[in-house]
């Protein structure tokens, strides 16, 4: 008697394969998914010692359901960070009637805090499972840091 080998078809897409372990995949599925992968990149790369890289899924939805989140508490906070965008524009839109010159610094300040935010949500897993490029990693952002600082000191400053 042969045992079935469980892989959900749909788990192949165009850019990669995904599945939930035991849900869509089981061992054996793993096993002769390995075996069929290295065959067919041993017969096109013509390489008796190729190299295959294996990701990870960091994103915010994926790091919060193996944290725990509720599917409840999962889509609350990805529906306040899409709304949140959106939102400001309109509350600035709508509430703001000053100069602009008056609050462009913050304005400025805020967007340049969102985006290290991004960039950090982007690195910070990076450099936790990655420890041999965590040097490497650390420095980049730090050096992106600095960049930023010296163009904002080289600036031109036009203030009467």
């Amino acid at each position: 008697m042969t045992k079935e080998i469980k892989i959900d078809p749909y788990g192949f897409r165009e850019y990669d394969a995904r599945w939930l372990y035991e849900k869509d995949i089981d061992q054996t599925g793993i096993e002769n998914l390995g075996k069929g992968l290295v065959t067919q990149i041993i017969n096109h790369t013509k390489k008796s010692n190729p190299r295959v890289i294996v990701g990870h899924d960091y994103r915010s939805e994926t790091m919060m359901r193996l944290g725990g989140w509720s599917e409840t508490r999962r889509g609350l906070a990805n529906a306040v960070f899409a709304v949140l965008c959106p939102l400001a524009a309109i509350l600035f839109y709508l509430g703001f009637s000053g100069p602009i010159a008056s609050v462009l610094p913050a304005a400025l300040g805020f967007s340049a805090g969102a985006f290290i935010c991004i960039a950090l949500a982007d690195l910070l897993p990076e450099v936790q499972f990655h420890s041999h490029d965590r040097l490497k990693l650390t420095a980049s952002f730090a050096v992106g840091l600095m960049i930023a600082l010296a163009l904002g000191v080289l600036e031109p400053h036009y203030h009467q």
